[in-house]
């Protein structure tokens, strides 16, 4: 039987789909497992205390990814556009231009971020938790190269997207979180304090960056290496996107790890281990739902750039009904069961009431909402739309700590508020 012309065109992307889908899946078992182990192995070796202190403390990469100022990801739509037209200089262009200013702004940013914490944690009289200062300052040191490692593969990341090899790209990358994890465990299991862990989670790091450069050298001939073709021009081109992605990064850190920052700095580190795992229980349901919008992507602005509209439609329609079959049953066992997951998860070291998981529940599925509605907006590097407003309601989540008579609670509803705001003005722009 012959296909009609629509279905044998959606073949090649329904297989690209199909596997992009794939690998981010596995991406986020690895993800979930890794972080469903380390909370009963770490509070058992380190105590609420210093597994609270290792919460703070990766969130330094968060902080990090903003000094890439979204460059990487408006080079990643450019260098699509410009693959999917065979126009590989302007890819080069794009993707050198990309490399030497984030690698030069995730340095000077890294550089002023160490030297600020190894600074503040040497005027420490006392550290709360199991370690010594010293301790915490080779652990910083350590958790920064780690980091720099990691922004670098998102650089190459692009071209994987760009040459449809979203799946390989994303697989290679994503097996770095299981192999780091499993490292830093071990070293907690085997008696290793802070510094050791982080040391060896770094050095997984810096051996998947040069796997991840040689495999697509390897894969793509035409691209290379250098700076020769970076440029003012193609940076001013990048500039106008990339702080719209900027700002959506910023956001993320803000609403995420910032947050666990200012619990911990203004009610104590055992609050922020609670405060941190539960969100983790109840954006695990998240990861999952966008685990197709994202491997999407790619094909939505290949078909917006072709004006497919009819291909951009069935792309938008197959994300709605992904996330919505993971995030109703998941939305149920939050409500119901969410402290009691929390308590087993931890061996009974953390404790929370339900409304804290009602909240959360709540704002993870508003995230989802406004996450996949905004996916054409983000295929068209239209993503500035919204961005700042995100950003800055995050910022107002992360203070909500520091007011009089806040605790856990208020910053959760504070997070659903932010997310609910949010997908209420990106339904109206799409």
């Amino acid at each position: 039987m012959t296909l009609p012309p629509q279905n044998r065109r959606f073949g090649p992307v329904a297989a690209r789909l199909a596997s992009g889908f794939g690998a981010n899946l596995l991406g986020k078992v690895w993800v979930t497992l890794i972080q469903f182990l380390s909370v009963p192995v770490l509070t058992a070796t380190w105590g609420a205390e210093g597994f609270g202190i290792w919460l703070m403390l990766i969130a330094i990469p968060s902080y990090l990814a903003l000094a890439d100022a979204g460059l990487s990801a408006a080079a990643a739509t450019d260098v699509t556009k410009a693959v999917a037209a065979a126009n590989y200089d302007h890819a080069i262009q794009s993707f050198q231009t990309s490399w030497l200013f984030t690698s030069l702004m995730t340095l000077g940013m890294a550089a002023a971020t160490g030297f600020g914490l190894l600074v503040w944690i040497a005027s420490l009289e006392t550290v709360a938790g199991p370690w010594r200062a010293e301790t915490l300052s080779w652990a910083v040191v350590f958790t920064i190269f780690g980091t720099l490692c990691s922004l670098q593969m998102g650089i190459f990341q692009t071209v994987y997207q760009a040459t449809n090899k979203y799946a390989v790209g994303t697989a290679l990358r994503d097996i770095g979180y299981p192999l780091q994890g499993f490292a830093v465990m071990a070293v907690a299991l085997l008696g290793g304090d802070l510094a050791s862990a982080t040391a060896a989670s770094a050095a997984v790091a810096a051996l998947l960056l040069i796997l991840y450069a040689v495999v697509i050298l390897r894969m793509e001939p035409w691209l290379r290496l250098g700076f020769a073709h970076a440029s003012w021009r193609m940076l001013r081109q990048l500039l106008r996107p990339s702080l719209a992605s900027f700002a959506l990064t910023g956001a993320n850190s803000f609403g995420l790890q910032a947050v666990v920052v200012t619990i911990g700095w203004a009610l104590g580190p055992a609050a922020a281990a609670v405060f941190a795992t539960a969100r983790m229980i109840s954006r695990t349901p998240l990861q999952f739902a966008g685990l197709l919008s994202r491997a999407s992507l790619p094909e939505l602005i290949k078909s917006i750039e072709r004006a497919d509209t009819s291909l951009t439609s069935r792309l938008m329609r197959l994300n709605i009904w992904a996330a919505s079959i993971v995030m109703a049953p998941a939305l149920l066992i939050l409500l119901f069961w969410g402290p009691e997951l929390l308590q087993l998860l931890s061996g009974g070291t953390l404790h929370a009431e339900r409304t804290l998981f009602v909240l959360l529940a709540l704002a993870a599925l508003c995230n989802v909402i406004w996450t996949v509605l905004a996916m054409p907006l983000l295929a068209q590097n239209r993503h500035g739309e919204y961005a700042w407003m995100v950003l800055g309601l995050n910022v107002l989540v992360a203070l909500v700590p520091f007011f009089p008579n806040s605790g856990v609670i208020a910053a959760a509803a504070a997070m659903l508020v932010a997310e609910g705001v949010v997908a209420l003005v990106v339904r109206g722009k799409t």
